[in-house]
């Protein structure tokens, strides 16, 4: 007689309900990956950024959180760890809301496509990146821990991710994530310690959220997802930055690292 786990059950029985809430979750990931792929071949315009309208300036957090809820709360809910998806939901709410929205209202939106988007990880490459945060974040609330990994490490890891990524976005300005030209070398805040601090943080965030989840899994297709995405980019970044700032990029490179932690970020 075959003896089955009650773990082995419970995830049986589970199955058919997380295969509804992907499919229906796909039908709003989907497409915003797409959107936020092209989102990655724009530059600003000459004419500068284009404000946004009140509305918008109120339905931008409200996007964040429902982008936040189909990230975090949605696998940790249909996992039956809702509490652990309100606790890391939260945090990842405050993250973007001090590292994104401050760019848009300051800046307002993005503007035309470039006629020629830099080389490097392109659109489709960060659609696929997306999809795999998202799919780590699943694995994390199915496989994890049962429990939240109560760690002061952790929290200071997401923390720093929080602090440095709000910092990077608010030196940089309007050239905030975009692998284009920009008008100036940009040595100062935490660009005088990696070159590359806004991946850095989004690794200390993503990274530190699925350890308190207790999944090792979960945190193996993250690092895997971001070397495959960041490795060309960074380098396309580094390319662009050469070519229009010669030797003054090279000094600045030689003295700062790419990475905090290499391969990664």
């Amino acid at each position: 007689m075959i003896t089955v786990s009650p773990e082995l059950l419970a995830t049986m029985r589970m199955l058919p309900r997380l295969l509804a809430i992907a499919a229906v979750s796909a039908a709003f990931v989907l497409p915003a990956a797409r959107f936020v792929s092209k989102a990655e071949a724009i530059k600003k315009s000459d004419a500068g950024a284009t404000p946004l309208s009140p509305t918008q300036k109120l339905l931008q957090p409200v996007q964040l959180a429902a982008a936040v809820g189909l990230l975090v709360e949605l696998p940790c809910y249909a996992c039956g760890r809702p509490a652990l998806g309100w606790r890391l939901s939260t945090e990842y709410f405050a993250f973007f809301a001090v590292v994104t929205l401050p760019r848009s209202y300051r800046f307002g939106k993005y503007s035309e496509r470039a006629a020629e988007p830099a080389k490097g990880a392109g659109g489709g490459e960060f659609g696929q990146f997306l999809l795999s945060v998202w799919a780590a974040h699943w694995l994390g609330a199915w496989r994890g821990a049962r429990g939240w990994i109560n760690s002061r490490e952790l929290f200071a890891l997401r923390i720093a991710g929080t602090l440095i990524g709000a910092s990077a976005a608010w030196t940089l300005g309007r050239a905030y994530d975009r692998v284009v030209t920009p008008e100036s070398l940009v040595t100062t805040g935490p660009y005088r310690v990696v070159r590359h601090p806004i991946y850095t943080a989004y690794l200390f965030l993503f990274a530190g959220g699925l350890a308190s989840l207790g999944s090792p899994l979960a945190i193996a297709v993250l690092l895997l997802s971001a070397w495959r995405f960041y490795k060309p980019r960074m380098a396309s970044e580094d390319k662009i930055l050469e070519e229009q700032f010669g030797d003054a990029w090279r000094n600045y490179a030689a003295k700062t690292p790419s990475r905090l932690l290499p391969p990664f970020v």
